[in-house]
Order: C-alpha cells, then structure tokens, then sequence
C-alpha cells in the first residue's frame, strides 16, 4: 500500500499543500455554493485552484477565488480554534482531495500550528486529520468522489516549518550541519499573526518562542480604512488580496495607484513587528534570524533595514508547508510508509501510534 506524504498548512490568509510533487495554494476563503447558470467559454480563470467546489457531508462550497468571486456569502476565518472551525475542515479536506491522485488514497501529514496555540489545540487537530474522510471535489471538471484515509498525523510549532526547509534534503536529512547546529532564529508573519521561534541545535525552545496578534492582516484593516476614507469604498479582507499584491484599485471605471497607501501600511506594520521582536530577542540570543511566510516576503523590504543579521527564507510563503513534506519523508520514509522507531524516539510525538501507547 503507497502512502502519501503530505504538508498542509492552515494559514488564515492562504492554504498552502505539497505532496512533493505538486504545490497548491489558494485564499483560506469558504463560501456557500451554488448552481451557475452559465460559465463563459472566454473565462480567463482556467486554473484548477481557480474552481474549487466541495460537497461534504450533503453540503456544497466554494472554496478560494471561486468563493470570492461566486459566493452570496463567503468568509476568511480567522477564529484562533482552528480544529474548532468548520471552513479549517472544509479548507483541509479540499487541499488534501488535490495533492492525493485518483478516487482513493491513504496519507501521512505533517502540519503546524503557533506557538501559543500549540498546547492548546494541538491534539484537536490531530483527532480531526486522521482517519477516514470521504469528500466530492469538484476543480474544474467532473466531479470525483474521494476516500482518502489518513494514517498518521504530526503538528509542529508552525514557524519549525521553514527550519526543517532550510536544513533538510528532500528525503529529510540534515544539511548544513555546521549552520543547523547554531541558534536560530525564525519570524514567521502570517496573516493573522506574528510567531517567532526559536532553534537550538534544531531543539526547540520554549521560552524565546511567542505568538503576537500582528499579521498581514492589520496592514490589510489599515489599507481598508484608507480605501473607505479616501474612496468611500468597502472592501471584504478576502476582496483586498488583489489590490494590495498589484498595488491598484478600480473603482468608477478608473485605476487608481494605491501603492504608496499600501506601502505606508506595510511601514506601520513592520516598525510594530520589530518591537515585538526586540521585546523578545536580545542581540546575543541568536546567531542568524530568518523571516518567513507571505506576510514575511510582502514586508520584507521594510524589516531587513532594522534587522541587518536577519534574511528573507527561499520562496517564504511556502517554506513552512515544504519543511513539513521534508519532515514527514524523514519521519514516515520517502516513500510515504510509517517508521515506528522513529515516532517513537520523537518527544513531541503525536500521531495515532504514539497516543495509543500513551502519550496522552
């Protein structure tokens, strides 16, 4: 039996997934589905991730650009219970019905969740991965009913993610050992929040690693005040994405160039997230800082002047979902099988096998 090894991470401004092989990523958005009466033969959206509907459980979404596009109502989550949240379910089961070919499948994950909310939730989010999940996905084309059975499930302190990217090979084996045997150190911005993290010897260590309530999303709350006031424009966060990345907005027919509004938001955020960063870093705490994630490569040209030692980690927004397929090749084999021996020896262990020996 071929098990698949997975990445997933939940992000609350995009879902990214990686099998090795395929990546995919789309706007955490969820909306309620329904009948299109026409789709036009000129349409320009043609990419899969473009028109993604699932049904699950005898109900129909939309999930990604369809949901912003189609959706009467739609929503970006940002509730801090991912586990607890019904449109993480529904983001999840669609990323997982992507990366696994074909009508039924069996899987390993690796995923991640902050800092602050590692403790909390994270056996939740193991009770809700594994097992069997039967979903209808629909991505384009005809639709196919999936089975897809999850074997084993690891949740890592989410930032670990590009640590594990930068110094494993594909099939997990520690590169740099010299750079992996220092300090370092990982600010992660997401859409929501700011984790930092940090590695010793690649151990992780509690006490330097935080979870702050600033993200991407506080530029995007800023930028839509600004829109309002100066355009009488209201603007859904999930409906901004476009507009910050190209830095225009429409409105009346007319483009407007909105990038020194959007740059300004990015500086604000930015200075906000360094004092989050001096408050819990000193100088001599680390040895090289890396800053990853999609809110880290959008506000990287505003934070790399104040923190001349730290870098932009290679293709952010998706190091933290490569680190975790890196991972779980070591963990569960590159082939995709479950290696026992291993789990075992891991003291952040929290799969199927090490609860039922009771981890719990």
């Amino acid at each position: 039996m071929f098990i698949s090894n997975v990445g997933i991470d939940l992000g609350y401004g995009f879902l990214k997934a990686t099998n090795g092989s395929r990546d995919i990523v789309f706007p955490s958005v969820v909306g309620l589905g329904a009948d299109i009466a026409y789709r036009s033969e000129l349409s320009l959206y043609t990419q899969e991730e473009d028109n993604l509907v699932v049904e699950l459980e005898g109900a129909r979404y939309f999930v990604g650009s369809l949901a912003v596009r189609q959706s009467e109502i739609a929503a970006r989550s940002l509730a801090e219970d991912r586990p607890g949240d019904w449109s993480a379910r529904v983001l999840f089961l669609t990323a997982l019905g992507l990366v696994i070919d074909g009508p039924t499948g069996h899987a390993n994950i690796v995923t991640g969740l902050p800092p602050a909310h590692y403790r909390l939730y994270r056996d939740a989010l193991v009770d809700i991965m594994l097992g069997e999940h039967r979903v209808v996905l629909h991505a384009g084309g005809r639709p196919v009913e999936k089975s897809i059975v999850v074997e084993n499930v690891r949740v890592v302190p989410q930032p670990f993610g590009t640590v594990f990217d930068l110094f494993l090979d594909r099939a997990g084996t520690v590169q740099q050992p010299d750079l992996a045997a220092s300090r370092v150190g990982v600010i992660d911005i997401g859409f929501r929040t700011t984790d930092l993290v940090v590695a010793d010897r690649l151990d992780y260590v509690e006490r330097l690693s935080v979870t702050t309530t600033t993200g991407l999303g506080t530029a995007y709350a800023l930028i839509a005040d600004a829109m309002q006031r100066e355009f009488g424009l209201t603007r859904e966060n999930y409906e901004l994405d476009g507009i910050v990345l190209s830095g225009r907005l429409r409105s009346g027919g007319r483009m407007h160039d909105i990038s020194a509004l959007r740059d300004e938001a990015f500086r604000e955020v930015a200075r906000k997230i360094i004092t989050e960063v001096e408050s819990v870093w000193q100088k001599d705490d680390l040895d090289v800082v890396y800053i990853t994630g999609g809110g880290g490569q959008a506000l990287a040209g505003f934070l790399l002047d104040a923190l001349p030692d730290a870098a932009l980690a290679p293709a952010a927004q998706a190091a933290n979902v490569h680190g975790y397929w890196k991972l779980s090749n070591k963990l569960f084999g590159s082939s995709g099988g479950f290696v026992p021996s291993l789990a075992a020896a891991d003291p952040m262990r929290n799969d199927a096998s090490a609860r039922a020996a009771g981890d719990r």
